[in-house]
This record gives structure tokens, sequence and C-alpha cells, in this order.
């Protein structure tokens, strides 16, 4: 059975977080084994406070798992602040060796509240990406993490090839102009620079589908094979997700969330 680990914040809703990389997962098959950096209090429309996990618990919590279960491929999401940053780099170097990351720079929530303290980010681009596989940030994300390395980040292509000289080996950019009829993620690798493109679902988006999209990633990852494929069969399984999301609330109120079940 291929043992996947996610790295990341806790959401009480479900939606988001360890637990909805743990909800991928189980619907592909995979036995998730999770790490939680933050415990966020929040429902599926609103964060409204964070409290980061001690980083000597999730230094211990690293190494009593790789001791016994090594993963195959690790999710990486929120980090909070600069001292869980410096946990998880440390750990990743210590005992992940050459396991793939999919690494979802989680920098702030959909409803504005920021999920990263500033120490956090520069501890991310030097010690967590030069560590990344595949780096999966929304555009704004991208902006805000490629201005940090590059004068400029006015095109997609110039924020990947930024993210990349930080040290990422794969960059998908998901999101962009909400307008467009196709929903486009942009993708730059080895031999690669081009855009994704998929169906455009009306209405805003569910909550979660950046970690879904990312958890899903690192599911499809497979040796020997190229990123791209994982990126491909990503996209197309959250956004048969996304066509099947419903609300939390039995009023049928608030914010969408994905369903999984039955999907492949």
């Amino acid at each position: 059975m291929k043992l996947a680990l996610t790295i990341a914040g806790s959401d009480p809703s479900g939606g988001a977080g360890i637990e909805q990389d743990l909800r991928v997962w189980q619907s592909l098959g995979i036995h998730g084994m999770a790490i939680a950096t933050a415990l966020t209090v929040q429902n599926a429309d609103e964060v409204k406070d964070v409290k980061p996990v001690n980083p000597q618990l999730v230094s211990d919590r690293m190494q009593a798992l790789f001791e016994a279960h090594p993963p195959s491929v690790i999710k990486l999401g929120m980090v909070a602040n600069a001292d869980v940053a410096q946990a998880v780099a440390e750990g990743l170097q210590r005992w992940a060796g050459n396991i793939p990351l999919v690494h979802d720079p989680v920098l702030s929530a959909s409803s504005g509240t920021h999920l990263l303290e500033p120490s956090g980010l520069r501890v991310l681009l030097k010690r967590l990406l030069p560590r990344t596989t595949v780096l999966t940030p929304n555009w704004d994300e991208a902006v805000r993490l490629s201005l940090q390395v590059a004068s400029a980040a006015g095109t997609h292509e110039e924020c990947a090839a930024a993210l990349q000289k930080a040290g990422a080996d794969w960059i998908c950019i998901t999101g962009g102009d909400r307008n467009e009829p196709k929903a486009r993620d942009f993708v730059s690798g080895l031999g690669v620079s081009e855009y994704m493109e998929g169906e455009r679902h009306p209405g805003p988006s569910p909550h979660g589908t950046g970690c879904a999209f990312s958890a899903a990633t690192a599911a499809f990852l497979k040796p020997g094979q190229s990123p791209f494929s994982a990126l491909k069969a990503a996209k197309a399984y959250v956004s048969n997700a996304i066509g099947r999301a419903r609300p939390l609330d039995a009023a049928g109120q608030g914010r969408r969330v994905l369903v999984f079940d039955g999907l492949q």
C-alpha cells in the first residue's frame, strides 16, 4: 500500500488542511498519515484564528513516523510561523532523504486571514522551496513568493522562473482569471511550459480546492514518470470533485465543500 504523509494545518470543518488531504487519499486507496503544524479556529466560510503547534512536537512526530513508516510521498501545506517551518525543514533534511515533496504554500485564507508570518515566509523561501519537487501556489501566492526573489512577476512565466530559481523543480500556478471560459493552470518544469485547461465550474470556488489539488498530485506521482502526468490527473480529479461539491449545512447555504465519494 502506498503511504503518503501530510504536514499541514488542521481544519475542524474537514474541508481543508490535513483532513482534506486524508479524504483525498482515502478515496484513492492510499494510506494517509498526518502531522499537524497548526490548529485553526474556522468553519468552511471563515478562518477566525490560528494556533501553531509546538515545533518540538512537530519534530518528534516526524521522527517517529519516518523511523517506522517512511512515506513514499509527502504533501506540505501550512507551516504557520518560522519556528514550525524551521522544524519541518530540519525534519525533512534529517529523515526524508529523496522522498518527493508536493508543496502547497499556504499564505492566507480565502477570507483574507494571514496564515504565515513574515519570518516564516523567509524560512519557506530559503529552506523549503529548495526541497520542493512540485510547488502548487495559486496566482496570488505565486506573485507574493516570486517578488521575494525577483523584481518582476507580471506573468505566469516570470513567476514560475523566479520560483524555480528559488529551488522548486516544478511549478503549477493554479487558478487565474475567473472570466476566462476555461480553468487554466500554468505548469513549468523540465521540458514543459504550458497551460492545463479544464472545465470552468460556475459560482465561487469550493472550500479546500488547493489542498485537494496538491494532495491529489502527491497521490498520482509515480517513480520514473514526469510530474506533469500527476498534475494533469490531479486537475481532472479535483474538477470532478468540484462538480459534486455540496454545502455542509442542512439548509444548503454557505460555502460548498468537495465530494470525493466514488471518484478514482
